[in-house]
């Protein structure tokens, strides 16, 4: 089998239309600024009777919380912008596609995320969120308060000793109108 993988703009994808019997977005289309705009693309870009498949976060697990404490210390999205977390909401993932497809299938699944404690994970967010958002040059209390929320959500979540398990939202849809 011959697979290549592309990383593109979600809202503003390269291909040809009905390109792909297969789409696929690993967390990545829950990040375009307009969902509608996204879900269009990935449409165009498969073949009719083609599968898409993408998988997000669901509500009340550990990156669901990380996110609302983002959204608190970030700097604001985008105006008019949906937040990413919608696309873990199977209410509002269905009321997306159900004009769209024929056939949309929802399954849970853990994803196991490696951590030696719940600080350790909390470091690896923060670090990611650093990034993100020039986060670093921020006033050291607003720092400190960030990093405590994100350790506390952590340990919340943690499971075991060493892992802190996601349970991802996988969503399939197939056989699109055309």
């Amino acid at each position: 089998m011959n697979v290549d993988f592309h990383s593109w703009d979600v809202e503003d994808l390269p291909f040809e239309d009905a390109s792909f019997y297969v789409v696929v977005s690993q967390f990545g289309h829950m990040f375009a600024h307009r969902p509608s705009v996204a879900l269009s693309e990935m449409l165009r870009g498969h073949k009719p009777n083609g599968t898409i498949a993408f998988s997000t976060w669901p509500p009340a697990l550990f990156m669901w919380s990380f996110f609302q404490i983002n959204a608190k210390y970030g700097p604001p999205p985008p105006e008019g912008a949906k937040s990413p977390v919608l696309w873990g909401n199977v209410d509002v993932v269905r009321k997306r596609l159900s004009s769209l497809a024929d056939n949309i299938l929802f399954d849970h699944h853990k994803l196991i995320q490696p951590g030696l404690s719940a600080p350790h994970i909390k470091d690896v967010c923060v670090m990611a969120f650093y990034r993100a958002s020039r986060f670093e040059q921020t006033y050291f209390p607003v720092r400190c308060d960030f990093s405590r929320r994100i350790c506390v959500v952590g340990l919340r979540y943690a499971i075991a000793e060493v892992c802190l398990f996601k349970v991802i939202l996988f969503a399939a849809l197939s056989k699109f109108c055309a």
